[in-house]
């Protein structure tokens, strides 16, 4: 597949704690066979203060960040299987997403990486106008009915990771226990939660302190990690 990503800069880390995001994801997307190319704005002296070269696994386009620089990026990407814009480019980022928006077609995927949320919200919450809509309430109405209407007493470990496929559990130690790393201790699930099939009592070890679980709503996939 070829993929287009437009995102703040794959080769600077300068002001851009998401370059890391961006290199661990599409490294591994080249790792899997398909052909990525990441396209960046000469903004902020990032180009001059890179951290690293143009890796293999990537083709780095750096554009002017100019009206004319924008115009040929829209244009370039058309092309592309699957269309990636990043929140946060810094320059012309109004102006991306809905040209990224409209090339949406039975030839060609896109998607909103977010990753800046709280950055994001307040951009949304601020502006009834925005292309996002009511966010985050359109996406809590296509969560609600995979759990309990009321969430009275549990927290957002509970939530986020135990009304998955499986209960997570990670190592003691990582809670500042002393207990030995090998030791894995279940968090404990609120009282009068329901148990059915939607509720599993399973709990698995786990292996590391991040964790997957395996789909279990349809395509949804549950996935938690300490921080």
């Amino acid at each position: 597949m070829d993929i287009a990503f437009i995102g703040s800069s794959l080769v600077s880390a300068m002001w851009n704690g998401a370059a890391t995001y961006y290199r661990g994801i599409i490294r591994a997307l080249a790792a899997r066979g398909h052909r990525v190319s990441f396209y960046e704005p000469d903004a902020y002296n990032r180009q001059q203060h890179r951290d690293i070269d143009d890796p293999p696994w990537a083709r780095v386009v750096v554009w002017p960040a100019t009206a004319a620089g924008l115009a040929r990026t829209i244009e370039a990407v058309r092309s592309a299987d699957l269309v990636v814009k990043a929140s946060g480019v810094g320059v012309f980022d109004a102006e991306l997403e809905a040209a990224v928006a409209d090339m949406k077609d039975a030839a060609t995927a896109t998607v909103f990486w977010d990753v800046d949320a709280p950055a994001t919200l307040d951009r949304v919450q601020g502006d009834p106008d925005d292309r996002f809509g009511d966010f985050p309430r359109f996406k809590w109405e296509q969560l609600a009915d995979h759990l309990p209407a009321d969430l009275t007493g549990w927290t957002a470990l509970d939530i986020g990771c135990n009304a998955g496929s499986t209960a997570c559990s990670w190592p003691s130690a990582a809670r500042g226990s002393p207990a030995s790393t090998s030791t894995s201790t279940t968090w404990p699930r609120p009282a009068g939660r329901p148990v059915s099939s939607a509720w599993p009592t399973a709990s698995p070890t786990a292996a590391s302190r991040s964790t997957t679980l395996p789909a279990s709503r349809g395509s949804t996939t549950w996935c938690c990690s300490s921080a």
